[in-house]
């Protein structure tokens, strides 16, 4: 049995979308929503949501991606499943995709944390993810293909080094292994995070690209917000200092390079002296801008 977590914040109409197209899967799941303190689109028990095959679990306060999804993780051990599915809300998922993915995670003996191909739900023919490479001028483990229209390159199932939290397949005894989700970051790196303790592990990572998911993109924070640059840059931030070999160097090229990005007027320079600010002090979690 899969239990599938999803992450609702103000999205109650892609979070109908996304259960509908997991209901035509004939592979036996319990979905658990997490309402992130929605102030409008809040899900309800309906005819797609119902209390058959789903569960909603209601939060005072939004405690962010990393933190909501440990809630679910925890209301899902009820349920004794044998793989844990962590999915995004505003993703679409076709009607073998349960099955799929399973007997791809059974191919590995179920000790591997399995992804799929991501590409965008308006148009299908180019990518959201198609694996990852590791970016020497950041220190980090960047997505490969997005915004790049689908190829061959991308059709060839291997070992990644990061997959995003927007698809992720965990049997449970490999998440016994690995623990929850830093809650550290409240949006944004929690699944750098996340991939680096795996690999820490000694856990692989897959990338099956026989596999398909159709995602919309961040509907929940615009790119370019203040909201958006300032988890962005103050995560980076200390993604870099937690687990960076070089963090230094990556931390003083960042500085200049964000700076730059204030001069040109890319970003407000109150959203950038609180991110380093935050970041310098210590301060983790949800910040209040």
């Amino acid at each position: 049995m899969v239990c599938i977590i999803l992450i609702n914040y103000n999205g109650k109409v892609d979070t109908e979308e996304c259960i509908k197209s997991i209901k035509k899967n004939q592979t036996d799941y319990k979905i658990i929503i997490v309402d992130n303190n929605s102030s409008n689109g809040k899900v309800e028990y309906n005819d797609v949501i119902d209390k058959k095959s789903c569960e909603i679990v209601y939060l005072d306060e939004n405690i962010g991606f990393a933190a909501g999804n440990n809630i679910g993780i925890e209301c899902a051990q009820k349920y004794n499943p044998d793989y844990l599915l962590l999915l995004n809300n505003d993703t679409v998922v076709e009607a073998d995709f349960l099955n799929s993915i399973v007997a791809k995670s059974k191919e590995y003996n179920d000790n591997a944390v399995i992804t799929t191909k991501i590409v965008y739900y308006d148009d299908n023919e180019y990518l959201w993810y198609g694996g990852c490479k590791f970016d020497g001028s950041t220190g980090e483990y960047k997505i490969l293909g997005i915004g790049e229209k689908d190829s061959d390159f991308y059709n060839v199932e291997k070992y990644v080094e990061y997959i995003t939290g927007c698809v992720m397949l965990f049997p449970c005894k490999v998440l016994d292994i690995i623990g929850k989700m830093s809650e550290d970051y409240f949006l944004y790196y929690e699944d750098a995070d996340y991939c680096e303790r795996i690999r820490r592990a000694n856990v692989k990572m897959v990338y099956v690209p026989e596999i398909t998911v159709y995602h919309k993109e961040s509907r929940s924070t615009k790119k370019g917000s203040d909201i958006y640059q300032y988890y962005i840059l103050r995560n980076y931030l200390m993604f870099i200092q937690r687990y960076s070999s070089d963090k230094t160097k990556y931390i003083i090229k960042k500085f200049f390079k964000s700076l730059k990005e204030v001069v040109r007027a890319r970003m407000n320079y109150t959203v950038w002296k609180k991110a380093w600010g935050d970041f310098v002090r210590g301060n983790i979690g949800k910040a209040f801008l």
